[in-house]
């Protein structure tokens, strides 16, 4: 597999990458059918394609070695409704109103879906997540079709789609829109998500001290059953020879902390095991066989897609990551920022929270190997060197006040010039939807 920083000149890395397999270039004519497989809750450091040492993803390792695999990519925010507002619309979630999981997306901003509709997509949606429901997150936007119709049960409230169903209906859709080309197919698994079922068809080697019981094994196994059937998936667009032709994106939501920092799940915190996800970019005219090391953020998908498929549209926060050429695109250093907030919005006190003014739970940035959270209501800072400190063990925020101080007003400054002049008002939730999401543990 060939390394690349996606910083040195394009002409150079045309000449280096001459190592590695070039994808047939599409007919400019030819817009390229569009696959979006996205995974809830997965971290990046538990698929063995990013070096972990059990074989956990060899289905998602294969796809990501077709392709740009890039190494350093971050979540906008760790709350599945919020994140996929951000995904599908290039803009942070502050800025779209979604927050909170069971805040819907403003419709001043323009979809994914809408635009590829409005081009002459087919467009289909296989949600797997209750919070990703059209009455709650206004996700269906611009979607022919979009099966939120959760048949089964992961705790005593909140339904889902399992993995094998999700793959089984995103197989039935594809197969009718191969008919009417091209077309964009989103496939969303949550298998990954709390609670952890321990899948004994896909059991490995207990290490010492772990048990079957662990919640760090049980994950395990579920990220190989999920990765099982979107190998079902891929091996079903190999036998239609729709793969090789399609732009196939994958990703995850956000992250999950099982156990760093003494924390279990995600949402309220921001260490790397919760805001940092797989990426990767596969399709006609794109280098196979690509690491990117450079630090990239899912607001770039949206901006990415469009571009491979020639719709431009301005004011995007994220930038195209793939040149035409088919190499990762020359990116300078920059700022990516991160938020989160609490919970959901249960009630009139806590909708006032996400109001013009209101301060996040969290917020932060990373600069090239620096990371800074800070939390506004306690007044918290915590400096990090990601290079030297991976694991984000030692604030060193004391014995660098400069640098805290420029970056803590960096966050600032980005997170309210992107703040809108208008936001949308809240929407309280009703009682049905406040069960469902306490039993999620998305409330306070």
């Amino acid at each position: 597999m060939f390394k690349v920083k996606c910083v040195i000149p394009f002409v150079a890395a045309f000449a280096i990458c001459a190592l590695a397999v070039f994808h047939v270039a599409a007919n400019d004519a030819h817009r390229p059918d569009i696959i979006m497989i996205t995974v809830d809750t997965l971290r990046a450091d538990r698929l063995s394609g990013y070096g972990y040492e059990r074989r956990t993803s060899p289905a998602i390792d294969a796809l990501m070695n077709e392709g740009i695999r890039f190494e350093d990519a971050l979540t906008a925010i760790p709350l599945t409704g919020p994140s996929f507002s951000s995904i599908m619309t290039s803009h942070y979630p502050h800025e779209t109103g979604a927050t909170r999981n069971g805040l819907p997306m403003d419709r001043t901003f323009p979809t994914l879906a809408e635009l590829l509709k409005r081009h002459g997509y087919a467009t289909g949606a296989i949600i797997s997540n209750w919070t990703l429901k059209r009455e709650i997150s206004g996700m269906d936007r611009g979607f022919d079709y979009y099966n939120d119709d959760l048949k089964s049960k992961r705790t005593i409230a909140v339904s889902e789609q399992d993995a094998r169903c999700v793959t089984n209906l995103a197989i039935a859709w594809i197969n009718r829109a191969a008919k009417a080309r091209p077309f964009f197919a989103w496939a969303h698994y949550s298998d990954t998500h709390t609670p952890y079922k321990l899948r004994k068809q896909f059991a490995f080697r207990l290490r010492k001290g772990e048990t079957e019981d662990s919640p760090s094994y049980r994950y395990d196994t579920e990220v190989a059953y999920v990765d099982f059937h979107i190998g079902r998936l891929l091996r079903f667009l190999e036998s239609r020879n729709l793969k090789n032709d399609a732009l196939i994106i994958f990703l995850a939501d956000h992250g999950e902390s099982l156990g760093e920092h003494d924390y279990f799940g995600h949402g309220r915190q921001v260490y790397q095991p919760i805001i940092r996800v797989p990426l990767s970019i596969t399709g006609p005219g794109i280098y196979s066989g690509i690491v990117c090391k450079a630090g990239v953020s899912l607001l770039d998908v949206m901006p990415t897609i469009l571009s491979r498929v020639g719709i431009s549209l301005d004011g995007l926060r994220g930038r195209n990551l793939i040149a035409s050429g088919g190499m990762p695109v020359l990116v300078s250093e920059f700022t990516r920022f991160f938020e989160t907030y609490h919970g959901a919005v249960p009630d009139a006190a806590a909708a006032r929270k996400v109001m013009p003014g209101a301060k996040p739970l969290r917020i932060g940035v990373i600069e090239g190997d620096w990371k800074l959270i800070h939390s506004p209501e306690e007044d918290l800072r915590a400096l990090y060197n990601l290079s030297a400190d991976p694991l984000e063990l030692d604030n060193i925020s004391v014995n660098n006040k400069a640098r805290t101080a420029v970056m803590t007003r960096r966050a600032w400054d980005l997170f309210q010039e992107t703040n809108p002049k208008n936001p949308p008002k809240p929407r309280l939730i009703p009682p049905d939807v406040r069960k469902n999401l306490e039993s999620l543990g998305y409330l306070q």
